[in-house]
């Protein structure tokens, strides 16, 4: 047996692309470098989380991954 209790696991895809390419092109696009910096990024981390949750079932937000300073 494996103990994973303590590792970190990463993975890479590209779902949620189309999502973060929409917000962008919605709401950084047209805005400067120095406005983007302070931009909430709190509704597309919570399309994110539901995005990634409902593809693969499983509880990333315990995981902390989605959930900095975020209820999902």
């Amino acid at each position: 047996m494996i103990d994973c209790s303590k590792t970190i696991w990463v993975l890479a895809s590209n779902l949620g692309d189309e999502a973060i390419t929409t917000y962008y092109k919605r709401q950084l696009e047209h805005l400067t470098d120095d406005q983007k910096q302070n931009v909430n990024l709190t509704p597309l981390l919570r399309q994110l989380a539901g995005i990634f949750k409902g593809r693969w079932g499983v509880r990333i937000g315990h995981t902390n991954l989605f959930q900095q300073n975020i209820k999902c």
